[in-house]
């Protein structure tokens, strides 16, 4: 049985479209902008596809914050 995920539109389009500025403009584009472009052109279509899953920042962050407990927040000094 395949399951298919959440597919993402937007991120597959600006993926699909930063894919063809970067083989249309192959020749005029520095070998960095190239891998970069790529890169990230690839990483919006399998992010829109669905395959991946980003972490919850929120979730992260709570995390950290149980990790560290409830001693370690930054205090202002006070003034007398």
């Amino acid at each position: 049985m395949i399951i298919l995920a959440a597919i993402r539109p937007g991120s597959m389009s600006v993926g699909i479209l930063l894919a063809a500025f970067v083989i249309w403009r192959w020749r005029r584009l520095g070998f960095e902008n190239k891998i970069l472009g790529l890169v990230a052109a690839a990483a919006l279509i399998v992010y829109g596809s669905g395959v991946i899953h980003p972490p919850s920042l929120d979730e992260i962050f709570l995390d950290i914050g149980r990790a560290l407990g409830p001693y370690t927040s930054s205090r202002r000094a006070r003034r007398s």
